[in-house]
């Protein structure tokens, strides 16, 4: 699927999430104008506001999650943990 070119024209969109470079440099083909969220930003409800606060209006918020769940298939299905064991165990019927 394609879009047309300039389809988010003055819109302000705030990413979080992953790095994001290519969701990134999509929505700015399609116009938008792009801001990732920092960690700092994202490490409270006060800092979340300001930073907003500061960016307004915004129109769109994209998470990109697609970090958590590695290159994707069944093992990708489940988003990644930084301890090992705290995953749950998959539904039989996922099994």
């Amino acid at each position: 699927m394609s879009f047309r070119d300039q389809l988010l024209d003055g819109r302000r969109v705030a990413l979080a999430g992953a790095e994001g470079g290519a969701i990134i440099k999509q929505l700015a083909r399609l116009g938008a104008w792009v801001e990732s969220i920092g960690e700092a930003a994202v490490a409270g409800e006060d800092p979340a506001m300001v930073w907003a606060g500061e960016r307004s209006p915004l129109h769109a918020l994209v998470f990109d999650t697609s970090a958590g769940f590695g290159s994707g298939g069944e093992d990708g299905c489940a988003p990644r943990s930084s301890s090992p064991g705290s995953q749950p165990e998959p539904s039989p019927r996922a099994r």
